[in-house]
């Protein structure tokens, strides 16, 4: 299953607020951006649930999804990403971080010359 292809989450229909915990002071908003693993440990639910495999959004995917939570809650200061391994798929976590890092730049940028 592509998770690019899964509809958003509904935040419309809950208060985001109910789902916000404190993490070192900050209102902390958990999201998912991967399911699985590719590994076979004997102990993890992972195997027989996902049969060892492992997606993830692309990096453009998690920053449209960034970008939502930032224009709509600004209640949230920080999110905790929940994935079983965000970095199995290093091209992608790295893809993901310099957009992040890019996307801040560009922002600040964007910011100082108003």
């Amino acid at each position: 299953l592509n998770l690019d292809l899964l509809p958003e989450l509904p935040y419309h229909i809950v208060n985001i607020k109910d789902y916000l915990f404190n993490s070192n002071g900050l209102k902390t908003l958990p999201i998912e951006t991967s399911r699985g693993c590719k590994n076979k440990c004997s102990f993890c639910h992972n195997v027989p649930y996902n049969k060892s495999t492992w997606r993830g959004i692309s990096s453009e995917k998690f920053i449209e999804k960034l970008n939502f939570i930032r224009s709509n809650f600004k209640e949230v200061k920080c999110i905790e990403i929940l994935d079983d391994h965000f970095n199995i798929c290093n091209k992608r976590s790295q893809e993901c971080l310099k957009k992040i890092k890019t996307d801040k730049k560009n922002k600040i940028k964007k910011e100082k010359k108003i």
